[in-house]
């Protein structure tokens, strides 16, 4: 007999895994335009010359130019990173709230929501997954129960009310 609510969660869980994964291939797709135009932009200050002829030494202020605009260049990008690592601050609830949507609907096997949030969508580590857990677990939100086939995580729907 089939199970409808092991099906169920299959097909979820395999729709968050493309989500993710659509996303991802998203992200890939706006940095290679946007390491395309860089390229681009850099191929057009330099200009095209044919590889048996050197170049001509740029006169010195348009030396100057090309290097504010590389300056200019490096400090956006730095602040693109300063950005990322402040969302990153706010990993830790972002992975706590993603282990509670995985097991939002039914209890799954610990060994699964790791593999769901660590191998899967690279939320964290190994160790800050279990870490996540176990303060989840000392927070009264999540269950873990021991079944048979190994340990079994659930939502304790009394201290989750979102």
């Amino acid at each position: 007999m089939i199970d409808e609510q092991a099906v169920r969660e299959g097909f979820r869980l395999a729709k968050q895994d493309i989500q993710a994964g659509t996303q991802r291939l998203e992200d890939l797709q706006h940095q290679v335009i946007s390491l395309q135009n860089q390229l681009h932009a850099l191929q057009e200050k330099l200009g095209s010359t044919p590889a048996d002829q050197p170049a001509a030494m740029p006169s010195s202020s348009s030396m100057k130019d090309m290097l504010r605009d590389i300056m200019a260049d490096m400090n956006s990008q730095a602040r693109a990173r300063r950005a990322a690592a402040a969302i990153d601050f706010n990993k830790k609830d972002t992975v706590k709230a993603r282990i509670i949507e995985a097991m939002k609907d039914t209890p799954i096997l610990l060994p699964r929501l790791k593999e769901l949030i660590v191998d899967e969508q690279g939320h964290c580590s190994k160790a800050s997954f279990y870490r996540y857990m176990d303060e989840l677990k000392q927070d009264g939100k999540v269950i873990i129960e021991e079944a048979s086939n190994g340990a079994l995580a659930r939502l304790n729907k009394i201290q989750v009310v979102e």
